[in-house]
């Protein structure tokens, strides 16, 4: 089984303790906050999963005081500057293509073919709460915030 090990480069790490399958959110710095990066890093972590037949269950956690703040709303986000390009169809077409993929990232951990459980701590915000919907069991520290802030 190969893993992603903890280090300041991975965005989202891997790891199995038994038979249960660590996926964990590491930019603790940022609340774990979604970007384009982090996205991809989870695709392949998820990958990683689906292919580690040792595991029984998955715990997806985020690195930090927080599970997810959400939304990466800093000019390092790439979805951001798709969505700033200058209007027009090609933009529209490139952006929905873009959130598309996105969205299959999340399906991808929805349709995961053994249980999986958000281990979910102080901000569940956005993407972040979307992502924990993917999961079968949210378990939550007694700080935690659920909030949709997109949808005010």
């Amino acid at each position: 089984m190969s893993e992603i090990k903890p280090s300041p480069e991975s965005l989202v790490t891997y790891h199995r303790d038994g038979h249960v399958g660590f996926l964990t959110l590491n930019r603790p710095e940022k609340r774990n906050a979604l970007h384009t990066k982090l996205w991809n890093a989870l695709d392949e972590a998820l990958e990683l999963a689906e292919n580690d037949h040792e595991a029984r269950v998955f715990v997806l956690g985020g690195a930090g005081p927080s599970f997810c703040a959400g939304l990466d709303l800093s000019a390092e986000n790439e979805l951001l500057a798709l969505a700033g390009a200058p209007a027009g169809a090609g933009q529209k077409v490139a952006l929905f293509h873009e959130v598309k993929r996105l969205q299959a990232i999340h399906t991808r951990l929805d349709r995961l073919n053994r249980p999986t459980i958000a281990w979910i701590q102080r901000h569940c915000l956005g993407g972040g709460l979307e992502l924990a919907l993917c999961c079968d069991i949210l378990l939550c520290s007694e700080d935690t915030v659920f909030a949709m802030p997109e949808a005010r």
